[in-house]
Formats: C-alpha cells, sequence, structure tokens
C-alpha cells in the first residue's frame, strides 16, 4: 500500500502549486491523533487551537502541528525548505503567499496559447472552445484582462484557421 505521503508532489514553484495544495490537505485530512477532535488538516488554520488549559489537548494538538508540519516540509523542494517557520499555519499561509500565484512567464504563456489557438476543422468545436474559455478565465484570473473584442477575434480566426482546408478543398463552399 502507498503512503499517502508519497502521493505529494515536491513543491518547486507556483506551476505546482495548485497540485500540491490539494495533495497536502488530502493527506494531512486523513491523519487524526486518537482521543483528539483535530486532524492535521485543522492545523492550516487558527480557529482549530484549543481553548483549553487541558494539558493532554494542547499536547495532542501539538503533536498533531508538528506532523503536518513535518508533512509539508518533506514535500517541498531545496531551495524553499528554509522557509523558518515553526507551525503549520504560518508555513500555508507563506507558502499560499508566495506561490499561489503563477509568475509573469505562466501568464505570458497562456497568453500565447490563445493568439495561436485554433480548432479542429475535424471535430465538435465545443470542447476546444471551453479550452479557450478556461485560458481566458485563467488570465483574467491572474489580473490579465484581455477585452471582449479580442476574445471574440481569436475565436473567429481560429475557427476559420480550423475550416480553411475544407474551403481549399471545395471552392464552391466559398
Amino acid at each position: 500500500m502507498t503512503s499517502p505521503i508519497s502521493t505529494i508532489p515536491c513543491l518547486s514553484g507556483p506551476s505546482v502549486y495548485p497540485f500540491w495544495a490539494i495533495s497536502v490537505q488530502s493527506c494531512l485530512a486523513m491523519i487524526t491523533m486518537p482521543c483528539s477532535p483535530y486532524n492535521t488538516k485543522d492545523m492550516l488554520t487558527s480557529s482549530t487551537i484549543p481553548s483549553t488549559t487541558n494539558q493532554d489537548e494542547c499536547t495532542r494538538y501539538s503533536s498533531l502541528d508538528s506532523q503536518a508540519l513535518g508533512i509539508m516540509n518533506s514535500s517541498l523542494a531545496h531551495n524553499i525548505l528554509m522557509h523558518g517557520k515553526e507551525n503549520t499555519e504560518s508555513l500555508w499561509n507563506y507558502l499560499c503567499d508566495k506561490y499561489s500565484s503563477p509568475g509573469p512567464a505562466s501568464v505570458f504563456a497562456d497568453y500565447q496559447h490563445t493568439r495561436h489557438f485554433q480548432i479542429s476543422g475535424n471535430s465538435d468545436p465545443t470542447p476546444q472552445i471551453a479550452e479557450l474559455d478556461t485560458l481566458y478565465t485563467r488570465l483574467e484570473g491572474n489580473k490579465c484582462n484581455v477585452p471582449s473584442l479580442i476574445c471574440a477575434m481569436t475565436l473567429l480566426s481560429a475557427i476559420l484557421l480550423g475550416h480553411s482546408h475544407s474551403m481549399a478543398a471545395n471552392p464552391e463552399a466559398r
């Protein structure tokens, strides 16, 4: 049986962050401690800090926090590992702030993909149009607003390029 920890990808930069974050949350949700209402995923937010003076509960909470911190550290690239964070919540927030937004190169790559987008003339264009829409949504989410006129012109151009071979084969269709 594979350990859930081994399924977490190594966080090496923004391109891996979304999948890494989901994998870490899934893994942490599976790790619990007997007689504790918490699992290690609860360590990601301060709302779960025990508000009791019960020493046993505080010790269990601290143990779960250490486990969660160890799991997260084990999935970080060497250049990220020297973060200096001492609890799970501060590490989670630090990594989210630093890596959850793609860099300029990733945004530019998405933009380039829209510019060179083509629709195949041999199949239903719906999935391909959805892919283009996803690219524009991702660009918009990264604060790169593309005017709707440009989006429409890109789509029309893609349709024309995808069907140009069928129009060339049948000159009467023009």
